[in-house]
């Protein structure tokens, strides 16, 4: 029992690692699709279409959108979405995984008003959803660490499965493993953004900063230009909510 329980904990460690560097490597590929799209044409100085340059990305990218929510369905999910599932059902389904991948990118790259937050937590949720599968497995079934690189996970073997709370002696014990296991997974993507840290999409980067007093009377400037941007966002997204509401084709929509 004691060589089970210590091959699960270096099967699960594995993995999240794997989970982490996967996280990070997907925000990088959004930093990246983003920076390419919307600078490398438009920071070239001699490229005549630049004033309609959103006109051309904004459009077609809309279209294509579109196009794809209407055949694939409304993904990413959004936070909420994926908390209600995890709440209602216990798990979140990550079968659909590459949906939300596609459409995130797509959303991220045409310049929609969305973070990377909501794509990546569909991401990455399923693919620890995914992990507490594959420990379920390993733990009910000897022969499944021979599957150790193996993706796919049958279902009727996984419903005569434990459920993964019954896999642990007590709370503090499932507590501890599911810590461990985060940590180990922060430090995978900590690795990747220390390996390329001008790729980080939440990278904080340090500046010098000459100080001075009257810095703070500047600073009033940004102060109220963003109260009053704040306001007329909100003003928008009221509006851009009526719309969602109009029975209006799909296309439209995601053009608009």
């Amino acid at each position: 029992m004691a060589k089970k329980s210590i091959n699960i904990l270096i099967f699960s460690s594995i993995w999240s690692f794997i989970i982490g560097i996967l996280t990070a490597l997907y925000l990088n590929l959004v930093n990246y699709i983003v920076d390419f799209i919307w600078g490398y044409f438009n920071h070239n100085t001699n490229f005549s279409l630049r004033p309609a340059y959103p006109f051309l990305i904004c459009i077609p990218f809309g279209i294509i959108i579109g196009f794809s929510v209407k055949k694939l369905g409304s993904y990413p999910l959004t936070i909420e979405e994926v908390l209600h599932d995890v709440r209602k059902n216990g798990k979140l389904d990550y079968h659909s995984w590459w949906k939300s991948f596609t459409l995130g990118l797509l959303s991220l790259g045409a310049g929609g008003s969305i973070g990377p937050e909501a794509s990546t937590t569909v991401l990455t949720s399923g693919m620890i959803n995914w992990l507490g599968d594959k420990i379920r497995l390993i733990s009910t079934h000897s022969q499944s660490w021979v599957h150790f690189w193996q993706i796919h996970i049958d279902k009727d073997v996984l419903l005569k499965s434990l459920k993964f709370s019954d896999l642990f002696r007590s709370k503090n014990h499932k507590k501890w493993f599911i810590t461990f296991n985060i940590l180990i997974g922060l430090i995978g993507t900590i690795l990747i953004f220390k390996l390329f840290p001008e790729e980080g999409a939440f990278g904080i980067h340090e500046r010098p900063i000459h100080w001075s007093w009257t810095i703070l009377w500047f600073s009033l400037i940004p102060v109220i230009g963003g109260i009053i941007f704040a306001y007329f966002f909100l003003y928008l997204e009221k509006i851009f909510t009526r719309v969602e509401t109009l029975a209006l084709p799909v296309l439209l929509k995601a053009t608009l």
